[in-house]
């Protein structure tokens, strides 16, 4: 798991952690239980795909629940885990709102207020 968001950034913007159906790549939208990487990787290890990308997938974001799967990571470029981190409050003040989003904090985080 990558912390690339400050864990003070995070909780600010993200006072609730995602709900495990909110896990998701913001570039092609699939749920861990939808990529047959995660799927097949996750019964060699004896868990679910979702605990899987938790605790084994890098792009992972505890704070905002995206990561980016395989295909997505190499069709934007492979861009850094920290460009990829700060992308991701952007992601989730575009799209639906997860439940107790401070949208205050993520306004101010795009102003660099935060």
């Amino acid at each position: 798991m990558n912390n690339t968001i400050k864990f003070k950034e995070g909780k600010a913007m993200f006072p609730i952690a995602p709900k495990d159906h909110q896990i998701e790549c913001p570039y092609c939208g699939k749920h861990p239980d939808q990529i047959e990487e995660y799927i097949g990787a996750s019964k060699e290890e004896n868990m679910t795909p979702i605990e899987y990308v938790k605790s084994q997938e890098n792009t992972y974001c505890q704070y905002t629940g995206c990561f980016v799967c395989t295909p997505c990571y190499f069709n934007i470029g492979t861009p850094t885990l920290d460009k990829i981190h700060s992308a991701f409050p952007y992601f989730r003040m575009d799209a639906e709102p997860l439940e107790g989003q401070n949208s205050e904090a993520l306004v101010k985080y795009r102003l660099g207020e935060l």
